[in-house]
């Protein structure tokens, strides 16, 4: 009987120890539990930020593409324009030679 006694003290012991290391273990992966969703909250929160950067980004790309279009546009206004003048230059240079 105090065999018996001493085995199952014995097993209380480990099983009170092993209860011990698993609570600590525990506690150990619960602060890197936490610390890995504090690293997910500032991913989080810097993707938002790159998001809003790259819609900023995309408004200026339009808004450039735009602003070069009316460039181009009017370049081939200018163009127009120069041709009818080296036209209307060239009447007037063989109006003059005429006379």
């Amino acid at each position: 009987m105090q065999d018996e006694l001493g085995r199952q003290k014995r097993f209380l012991d480990d099983r009170h120890f092993e209860s011990l290391r698993l609570a600590e273990e525990n506690a150990k992966k619960g602060d890197l539990n936490a610390e890995l969703r504090l690293k997910a909250a500032d991913l989080e929160k810097e993707i938002e930020v790159l998001k809003l950067q790259r819609a900023d980004n995309w408004r200026e790309i339009s808004k450039l593409k735009d602003f070069n279009e009316q460039r181009v546009r009017e370049a081939a206004d200018q163009a127009d324009r120069q041709k009818a003048l080296d036209y209307d230059l060239s009447r007037a240079h063989l109006r003059i030679d005429d006379t």
